[in-house]
């Protein structure tokens, strides 16, 4: 439960200079994903297919850092987070395989999904969506 509440409570997880994402990977693996979650974010888990497309919304701030831990099974969530701060950023989708999904967070709106990012497969840059497709969501 440690795990899952430092990671929430933390703004950029995947950017935290005290742990690299070997280290981190390292602690989402050593605990069953059914500890680190709740009953709704466990049934959401249990319902997702093998196979589970991830998106992921970078600005310049993260734009070095697209394979990380932290996508989202939400496209308009990925976008929120491109755009967030004024910014024209960009957003990513890959697939992963749902024996690499560490856990699904649905705590901050965000249908959050911690990966392996070494497990990524077919990641690839999308096409922007047309202004007013995005939603807004509140973090």
């Amino acid at each position: 439960q440690l795990l899952s509440t430092a990671w929430i409570q933390e703004e950029c997880p995947n950017q935290d200079c005290n742990a690299s994402k070997r280290e981190l990977v390292a602690m989402f693996r050593s605990v069953p994903p059914e500890s680190l979650m709740d009953e709704e974010e466990r049934e959401l888990f249990q319902s997702l297919d093998d196979v589970v497309t991830v998106y992921r919304g970078v600005t310049s701030y993260n734009a070095q850092n697209v394979k990380a831990l932290s996508w989202t099974l939400d496209r308009e969530v990925a976008e929120w987070f491109a755009h967030r701060f004024g910014q024209n950023g960009t957003v990513y989708e890959a697939q992963v395989r749902k024996e690499n999904i560490h856990a699904v967070f649905l705590g901050r709106n965000e249908e959050e999904v911690i990966v392996d990012p070494e497990c990524l497969m077919g990641l690839s840059q999308l096409p922007e969506q047309e202004q007013g497709q995005g939603m807004e969501i509140s973090m």
